[in-house]
């Protein structure tokens, strides 16, 4: 559920990429937007991160600890672009993507 989330999450934040980058939409809006997403994409983190998974777990637990940590950070990186009025380049939207995509395999390998 946690990776699912997390993908959700940077598919908004990419969208909210896009229509910045277009100036489809208020700075004001995309900036509240995205801080949402990154307080929510920090909780997701730390609580998996908290929890100890049983013996035969470990590494699948450390590996789903780490995909969520890269997803709030790329949250974070995503705001500070934002907030700073920089430029969203493509490199960033494309790391969003190829993230988003990889929460998704990797909850369908789990179900």
């Amino acid at each position: 559920m946690a990776l699912g989330d997390a993908s959700s999450q940077l598919s908004t934040v990419r969208l909210i990429l896009e229509t910045e980058r277009r100036d489809d939409t208020w700075h004001g809006y995309a900036v509240v937007v995205l801080a949402d997403a990154e307080k929510s994409a920090g909780k997701d983190a730390d609580t998996v991160s908290a929890l100890q998974a049983p013996p035969d777990r470990t590494k699948l637990s450390s590996k789903v600890s780490d995909l969520l940590t890269r997803a709030s950070d790329l949250v974070q990186q995503a705001r500070e672009t934002v907030v700073a009025h920089h430029e969203v380049d493509q490199k960033l939207l494309q790391q969003l993507q190829s993230l988003s995509d990889r929460l998704d395999t990797e909850e369908k390998s789990l179900r």
